[in-house]
């Protein structure tokens, strides 16, 4: 008797994503994803719905998938507030409950950093005006960024 395994995810299974409760994702019900494919196809049917720490992407199998490529993108996620690993535990399953793939996957978050900083002026004379060059680079992106400059630098206003 000859017997071929082949692995493969039945039409109408799902994919769950646990995560640790320090992680911050809203409880949401049957949201539209922006982005899934499977081999490069897009699945336009595909939804995801949180609940209790778990991340359920369902519709993503509309017939059996036996190998290939599953690619979802996921933007309603912020990462831990820690730099210790964090470990999200993944699940295939059936329509009826049966698992059929687990795995687990360990990310850690880095620290925002300010890479370096710099100020200059285009003249150090004494009560000269001149015009200061504030440099900021850092690792993220950043929506605003705050200057504090000591009360004896005067900034004249209504040019």
């Amino acid at each position: 008797m000859e017997i071929n395994s082949l692995l493969m995810i039945p039409s109408g299974s799902r994919i769950k994503v646990s995560y640790p409760a320090n992680l911050i994702v809203s409880d949401s019900n049957s949201v539209a994803m922006s982005s899934t494919f499977l081999n490069g196809i897009s699945v336009s049917s595909s939804t995801f719905k949180v609940s209790s720490n778990t991340i359920y992407f369902e519709n993503v199998f509309q017939s059996n998938f036996t190998s290939g490529l599953i690619l979802i993108d996921f933007s309603q996620f912020s990462n831990p507030l820690t730099v210790q690993p964090t470990t999200y535990l993944l699940t295939v399953e059936t329509v009826d409950g049966h698992t059929i793939l687990t795995g687990s996957l360990s990310i850690t978050a880095s620290l925002k950093t300010l890479i370096s900083n710099s100020l200059s002026s285009s003249s150090y004379k004494v009560l000269d005006t001149s015009v200061l060059t504030i440099t900021v680079e850092l690792n993220y992106a950043a929506t605003a960024i705050s200057v504090i400059l000591p009360p004896e630098i005067i900034i004249k206003t209504g040019f």
